[in-house]
């Protein structure tokens, strides 16, 4: 009986230590990172998205103080048809010209058919009144523009509310309405802003950039934005801040951001924004085919949208193409 004991007790312990050793020389798991595309589509649509509809606005602000001899400093009234060439949805006051106050309401008419926009944005010219009699003309001339609730909705119903200020600098002087071939107008855009989001989430950011207006001919203007901020030894950062998602952010211009009046402002020709400070570094590229190939066809407004680039958790590079 002790002969059995000790021979099942060899056997146990054998099968015990045959058990720990193959528990040690498991394999591990493989985690596969999350799927990231989600996340850097918004980051990448919220950035794309805000910024041309800005563009939009500080046109129609650019238009509205060159058309008239009150605000411009102009020798002759309005454009040559007698009237101010804005928007169909927009409506100038100029009741409070005389503290150099002009205020745009939106009416949530669909003038271009992509989007519509209700709200207000108030322009005051700093140092209009006497002393100064400061005009829209001059070099080195700022005016103000308080955003009030101005909302814009586009053709899939997602909504994006405005709230802040911007601060528009003339930096050469002179206006859009006698800009010709050859010449340009450079101004300095500085802004405190913040947009709410259709599910109540909030962007913030602050903008500093140099925008240049120049008249190829035709009837059409183009603008060029760069950077005007150098961080950590870098240039031409134009704006950063926190995303929807609470993470920071700052965008740079490496390559000049084009667009112009016949395309569409929020339809960008070329340039390249990357938004760094998220959890992976985008690259945005504008002005490229469906297939994300940079456009180089003869029609000005031939490009299919812009594309951005990132490399996800697992070192693979992915690339998303996103239509105007």
């Amino acid at each position: 009986m002790r002969k059995v004991k000790s021979k099942f007790s060899f056997c146990f312990l054998a099968l015990t230590v045959i058990g720990v050793l193959n528990s040690c020389t498991k394999p591990r798991e493989t985690v596969t990172p999350a799927d990231d595309t989600a996340d850097q589509t918004q980051v990448a649509s919220d950035d794309a998205r805000v910024n041309s509809e800005l563009e939009n606005v500080t046109v129609d602000a650019n238009t509205a103080l060159s058309a008239s001899t009150l605000s411009s400093g102009r020798l002759s009234s309005l454009d040559s048809a007698g009237v101010i060439n804005l928007p169909c949805d927009v409506t100038l006051d100029t009741t409070q010209y005389k503290s150099g106050i002009w205020t745009l309401t939106y009416s949530g008419s669909s003038c271009s058919g992509v989007y519509t926009r209700t709200g207000s944005i108030t322009l005051q010219i700093l140092g209009y009144a006497a002393p100064t009699n400061v005009r829209w003309k001059d070099a080195g001339a700022e005016i103000l523009v308080t955003f009030n609730n101005y909302k814009v909705t586009n053709l899939s119903g997602l909504t994006f509310t405005y709230n802040g200020t911007h601060s528009i600098t003339n930096v050469t002087g002179g206006l859009l309405k006698t800009l010709s071939s050859g010449t340009s107008i450079i101004h300095k855009i500085t802004a405190n802003m913040s947009v709410t989001f259709d599910n109540g989430k909030t962007k913030t950011w602050w903008v500093n950039r140099l925008k240049t207006w120049t008249y190829p001919g035709l009837g059409i203007y183009q603008i060029s934005i760069t950077g005007d901020s150098a961080i950590g030894g870098l240039s031409n950062y134009v704006t950063g801040g926190v995303t929807r998602a609470g993470n920071s952010f700052l965008v740079q211009i490496p390559v000049a951001m084009v667009s112009n009046s016949s395309c569409g402002w929020y339809k960008p020709t070329a340039g390249i924004r990357i938004v760094s400070g998220i959890a992976r570094t985008l690259t945005e590229t504008f002005g490229v085919t469906s297939s994300g190939v940079t456009y180089s066809g003869a029609s000005l407004c031939g490009a299919y949208g812009y594309k951005f680039d990132w490399t996800n958790a697992s070192g693979v590079s992915r690339q998303v193409v996103i239509g105007y």
